[in-house]
């Protein structure tokens, strides 16, 4: 495997999610319960069904890249929302063309379901997952971590996550 291919994987560039692009709502609090160092990236909370927060880093493939291999950290955030049940989240690789566009293919490499559990007694839950193979005219791969408000008959699903410790490497 490479070296991480990611800038500020571990969130700890000050208080900013530098070399980070965000929408919707997102910010980096200091944590004392951080996976690893003083900061993590958070996402959300998100306050209505189908509201969306993205982090997200494009990196230049390195020659000879057939897959991608990511990992990172995940717990609930630790906010005052009710209620307080986890909004499903996704991780996502898109495979990018010479130009950093058009998308070659978005490929869902982690997805949490509502309604499952995120985090028991503040432990951060550790995820690992491999692409499928790098798509012919592939330069870049565009990481990103989604969480999406979701109701589901009368509950709703919109705390935030925190994310830490994001490693992305190549074969």
């Amino acid at each position: 495997m490479s070296v991480n291919l990611l800038k500020n994987p571990f969130f700890e560039d000050a208080s900013t999610l530098a070399f980070w692009d965000t929408s919707g709502v997102t910010s980096n609090p200091g944590n004392p319960q951080a996976f690893e160092g003083e900061n993590v990236a958070q996402l959300g909370p998100v306050t209505a069904d189908g509201e969306v927060a993205i982090i997200s880093q494009r990196v230049l493939l390195p020659s000879g890249t057939t897959h991608l291999h990511v990992s990172f950290a995940v717990q609930a955030a630790l906010i005052n929302v009710t209620p307080t049940l986890t909004a499903p989240w996704r991780v996502t690789i898109q495979w990018l063309g010479s130009g950093g566009t058009p998308v070659l293919l978005e490929e869902t490499l982690i997805q949490r379901q509502a309604g499952m559990a995120t985090r028991d007694a503040n432990d951060w839950l550790t995820y690992v997952a491999v692409s499928g193979p790098k798509p012919t005219g592939a330069v870049y791969a565009r990481l990103r971590f989604i969480l999406q408000g979701d109701t589901v008959g009368t509950t709703n699903f919109f705390q935030g996550i925190q994310i830490d410790d994001v490693v992305l490497t190549t074969d």
